[in-house]
């Protein structure tokens, strides 16, 4: 995992890890209904229904897995996805977070993004949010 300031200035140089290509799934699962394409059945995440409401999503690449529980609305949105473990906050970093909240659905390009959500870890009960925010313009571009 590398990150940079004006893609000149690198503020992190990870090594790869087994807990760090985990933790990377978790977030591409986590930002996943940013392109609900990636969610649909046949594609990386396979869904397992736990009830009326709820249902496991999991990733699985290169021989790591993240999973993930989808809450959904009455009208079929995704509410949240919850982690089923709770977030190790002795890390150095905020990992992926363990919990996402989406309201604010719109339809953008045929499908119902959301416009609105806060990232956050979890641990012991409590929600720590470390990111809320707001989409203001969104596209997707053709192959």
């Amino acid at each position: 995992m590398k990150a940079k300031i004006l893609s000149t200035l690198t503020v992190v140089d990870e090594e790869e890890t087994p807990e760090l290509n985990t933790t990377s799934l978790r977030r591409w699962l986590l930002e996943s209904p940013l392109y609900p394409t990636a969610l649909l059945p046949g594609g990386p995440v396979t869904w397992e229904a736990i009830d009326n409401s709820r249902a496991r999503a999991t990733v699985a690449m290169s021989g790591y897995s993240a999973s993930l529980v989808a809450t959904f609305r009455e009208d079929g949105s995704l509410e949240r996805f919850d982690a089923e473990e709770d977030g190790d906050l002795t890390t150095s970093y905020h990992g992926s977070g363990e919990h996402v909240y989406r309201s604010e659905y719109k339809e953008v390009s045929g499908m119902m993004i959301p416009h609105k959500f806060t990232i956050a870890r979890a641990a012991k009960g409590k929600l720590m949010p470390f990111w809320d925010g707001y989409l203001t313009n969104i596209t997707f571009g053709s192959f």
